[in-house]
């Protein structure tokens, strides 16, 4: 994977984190990419037990190729300043299938936008996490942002919806309330600012 791949999410360009993040067919195997810029250690559960991956030069990507049996969804292991937690994949958690509401949202008939944008608690598979939403037709990359990521705008960033400028993330294990807001980077000035979500359910 060329590096310049990585440049853009690692820049914070990047409009669809899922075709660099996750897992992807790799040969007769798979490869895992895990971007976490305050991680010094990352390793994943797999069949045979946690095996750590490598990182990517100097960069915070961390990869491990391999064929070993991998659950559906993976977790990982993570060190960062010395603290170790173990959680679910954001990014094997693809965005869900929006697209009747999308479309009602476009059309301006949508009329319970609670349900479409803003923090939805939902369960995929048998993860509980939040799913979040937000339009921001404007942008160039959108991130979620709270305590559970240091405020870092790297770490969770959104997946684009197309034409219909809506950005998803579902971040698995997360509480419902854990404190939140975006991130935008405009795709036309490039200027990067913090904004509460609109569609809030509580404000602080």
């Amino acid at each position: 994977m060329p590096d310049k791949t990585f440049n853009a999410l690692i820049d914070g360009r990047e409009h669809d984190p899922f075709r660099i993040l996750g897992v992807h067919a790799d040969g007769e195997g798979w490869r895992l990419s895990v971007y976490r810029p305050h991680a010094s250690a990352v390793s994943v559960e797999t069949a045979a037990g946690w095996q750590p991956l490598s990182r990517h030069g100097h960069t915070d990507v961390f990869q491990l190729r391999s064929s070993a049996a991998l659950p559906a969804p993976h977790r990982l292991k993570v060190v960062e300043e010395g603290v170790e937690r173990v959680f679910h994949d954001t990014y094997a958690f693809p965005p869900g299938d929006a697209s009747h509401d999308l479309y009602l949202f476009n059309q301006g008939v949508n009329t319970q936008v609670y349900h479409l944008l803003g923090a939805l608690a939902q369960t995929r598979g048998a993860v509980a996490g939040v799913c979040f939403r937000v339009w921001a037709p404007n942008a160039e990359r959108v991130s979620v942002v709270g305590d559970f990521n240091r405020w870092d705008g790297r770490t969770h960033p959104m997946c684009s919806l197309g034409a219909s400028g809506v950005w998803e993330l579902f971040i698995p294990d997360l509480p419902v309330g854990s404190l939140y807001k975006f991130e935008i980077r405009n795709r036309y000035t490039k200027a990067v600012m913090v904004k509460a979500d609109p569609y809030a359910r509580a404000f602080e």
